[in-house]
C-alpha cells in the first residue's frame, strides 16, 4: 500500500467504496450514511443506501450532477461537482 501511494500520489476526489461488476461505482457522502451510485454506462446518478439491505435509492435532481453518463470518469467528476455544489 505504501509502495502505491509513493508511486501513485493519493486519490483526489470522491472516495469509492465499491465497483460493481457491471462497471458501476458507489461512493461515500463524506459525514453521512449516504452514498452515491452509478450503475454503469448509460446510467444517471443515485442517491440512498444501496450498499444496505433493503437500502433505498433516489434519483439525483441536482443541475450539477443531472443527467446520463457513460463513463465513469464522467460520473466521478459529476459526483465531485455535485459535492462541492451541497458544501458550499
Amino acid at each position: 500500500m505504501k509502495r502505491l501511494r509513493k508511486r501513485h500520489g493519493r486519490a483526489r476526489g470522491p472516495r469509492v467504496v465499491h465497483r460493481m461488476a457491471t462497471g458501476g461505482l458507489v461512493w461515500a457522502v463524506p459525514d453521512s450514511t449516504l452514498q452515491i451510485m452509478w450503475a454503469g454506462p448509460g446510467s444517471r446518478l443515485k442517491i440512498g443506501q444501496p450498499m444496505k439491505a433493503g437500502g433505498y435509492v433516489s434519483t439525483i435532481d441536482h443541475h450539477a450532477a443531472d443527467g446520463n453518463y457513460n463513463t465513469a470518469r464522467e460520473a466521478s467528476a459529476a459526483v465531485a461537482r455535485f459535492l462541492a455544489a451541497g458544501s458550499t
